[in-house]
C-alpha cells in the first residue's frame, strides 16, 4: 500500500481508531489519547472569507443584471407616485446587493461599490454599457424620423 489517496482516509481513520493504546490505571482501562486531547486544544483553522471584488461588479449577476433587468421592472410613469417608485427602486437594489455579495449590509455594500467602480474593469464596462443605451437612442431617433419622412411622402402622394 505504497500509495494512499485521498478514497482511503476512512481506512487510515480507523485504524487510528483502534491502535490507539490502552492503560490501566488502578484497574480502570483509559487511552493515551485522552491526555493528549485534554492538553492540547483544538485549532480550528480560519476560513477566508470571500471579499467583494470588481469581478463581481463586471459579471453577468453585478451591473450587468441591473442594466438589464431594472427597466422591465421599474414603471414609466410615475407622476404623482414618485415616493412608491423610489421605494419600489431601493428595495430593488437592496435585493440585487444581497444576491451579488450577502455578506454586506446595504450602507457597506453602496461604500464599497464606490470604492471599487474607481477600478479600470468597471470604468470600462459602465463605458460599454453606457455607449449601448447611446446606440438605442439613435437608432429609436433614427426610426422616428424614417417614419415621420414616409408619413410626409405618404401626405404629399394623397394630394
Amino acid at each position: 500500500m505504497a500509495a494512499r489517496g485521498w478514497e482511503h482516509d476512512d481506512d487510515l481513520a480507523r485504524r487510528d481508531d483502534a491502535g490507539a493504546s490502552t492503560t490501566t490505571v488502578d484497574g480502570v482501562a483509559g487511552t493515551n489519547d485522552d491526555r493528549k486531547d485534554a492538553a492540547e486544544p483544538a485549532v480550528l483553522k480560519k476560513r477566508r472569507r470571500n471579499l467583494l471584488r470588481e469581478s463581481h461588479l463586471v459579471s453577468a449577476e453585478g451591473f450587468k443584471k441591473v442594466y438589464r433587468t431594472f427597466p422591465y421592472q421599474v414603471s414609466g410613469d410615475v407622476l404623482g407616485r414618485e415616493t412608491q417608485a423610489l421605494a419600489s427602486l431601493i428595495k430593488m437594489y437592496k435585493q440585487w446587493a444581497f444576491g451579488l455579495y450577502p455578506g454586506l449590509n446595504i450602507e457597506d455594500f453602496v461604500d464599497r461599490t464606490e470604492t471599487l467602480g474607481r477600478g479600470h474593469q468597471v470604468q470600462s464596462l459602465m463605458t460599454e454599457l453606457r455607449e449601448e443605451e447611446r446606440l438605442k437612442r439613435v437608432m429609436k431617433r433614427g426610426k422616428a424620423e424614417e417614419e415621420k419622412v414616409s408619413k410626409r411622402e405618404g401626405e404629399e402622394a394623397m394630394l
